[in-house]
């Protein structure tokens, strides 16, 4: 082997041992309990989001999560870059006998080995599965719900069996024709009662035709004419969408609705401090716990009135944006460039100083600082 070859298949040789050596790619972490409710072991898969190290976070419970976690944890992922959505947990859960556990018992509680479970499943939920993740991790108070076809119908069936389960509801595509469209029947009777836990519902089908996109519009009708105080809900038909191309759409649809609210940039009229505030402090209730105010947006409103020189009302968003986050680097920025702005040059450079001990790569900040001596 002459002196080049060798040297390729060196280097060949060390990039696949490199290769070989290098740590999966992973997006979640597998368990599996013993559940007694339903007899058997149960696997899920679980994906945190980085977020929830620092902060308690919502939790989406997927069904079907051997088909749908990957996707929707790429989409969730991008969806809490991008503003729309707060971190959220995703728990797939896998099937064993979906037919089973999908399907509410028909009438007069019929069921057998391949259909009709529903009710045990959904107490394996309530009753096992919600108590370890729990106790496992850092969650909000805000759970939702999301299944396509026979998840989308038990998804229906638990946002009515179970009403204090779930709060967040998505239900794509669901099998609502099935035992001669009684959960449809149930929701008739169930929302003209008062006295329900409030809860969101995003429902879809696409072009599809049957019973599903017949009964799902029937049930949207059912929804529209009792105008049920304690849900809000919104119906999509997606005509270019089919069955199963509906998953993905339809999931980033639904998490949209169900946060609507939660990204600022879709309300430009929030153009003051307390406007974003006032907005922020409903949509907490609405999901049942605190949303924050960004640490973007006091730098915003801030960075605005240093630029309008309304320097009292830039000194009071100060405090509250000290209040919330005391440990920004950013805000020692923008209470240098305030008190420089006010003459008070020894105030500033006070600040500039910390914020380069704190955060030495500001290099305009240095040059700055020599420019005040």
């Amino acid at each position: 082997m002459n002196r080049k070859l060798l040297i390729s298949a060196s280097l060949w040789f060390a990039a696949s041992l490199a290769l070989a050596q290098s740590p999966a790619l992973t997006i979640g972490q597998k368990f599996s309990i013993e559940s007694k409710v339903l007899g058997e072991k149960r696997a899920f898969w679980v994906y945190m989001p980085e977020e929830a190290e620092q902060q308690p976070c919502p939790v989406l419970y997927l069904l079907d999560g051997e088909w749908n976690f990957h996707y929707t944890t790429g989409l969730i992922r991008q969806m809490i870059s991008s503003g729309d959505i707060p971190p959220v947990y995703v728990v797939g859960v896998i099937n064993t006998n979906r037919n089973r556990d999908l399907t509410p018992a028909g009438p007069n509680g019929s069921s057998n080995a391949r259909f009709g479970g529903a009710e045990a499943f959904l107490r394996f939920l309530s009753e096992e599965l919600h108590p370890f993740l729990d106790s496992t991790y850092s969650l909000q108070p805000f759970r939702i719900l999301a299944g396509h076809s026979f998840g989308g119908l038990f998804t229906i069936y638990s946002m009515m069996e179970k009403p204090n389960l779930f709060q967040g509801f998505i239900a794509l595509s669901p099998s609502l024709g099935r035992n001669s469209e009684q959960q449809v029947q149930i929701a008739e009777a169930h929302f003209k009662e008062a006295g329900h836990p409030t809860q969101r519902l995003f429902l879809a089908v696409g072009n599809e035709g049957g019973y599903t996109q017949f009964s799902s519009e029937k049930l949207n009708r059912i929804l529209h004419k009792n105008q049920p105080a304690s849900l809000t809900w919104r119906y999509r038909h997606w005509p270019e969408e089919n069955h199963v191309s509906i998953t993905m759409p339809g999931m980033r649809m639904g998490l949209r609705y169900l946060f609507e609210g939660y990204n600022l940039d879709h309300f430009p009229a929030l153009d003051d401090f307390f406007l974003v505030q006032k907005h922020l402090q409903d949509l907490s209730t609405r999901l049942g716990y605190e949303i924050s105010v960004p640490e973007t947006q006091f730098q915003k409103f801030v960075g605005q009135l240093i630029a309008e020189r309304d320097l009292d009302y830039a000194f009071f968003l100060l405090e509250k944006y000290k209040e919330a986050y005391p440990n920004s680097t950013n805000l020692l920025r923008y209470y240098g460039d305030a008190h420089l702005l006010k003459g008070e040059v020894g105030k500033a450079k006070e600040f500039y100083v910390k914020l380069l001990e704190l955060a030495p790569e500001h290099g305009d900040i240095q040059q700055l600082l020599e420019s005040l001596k």
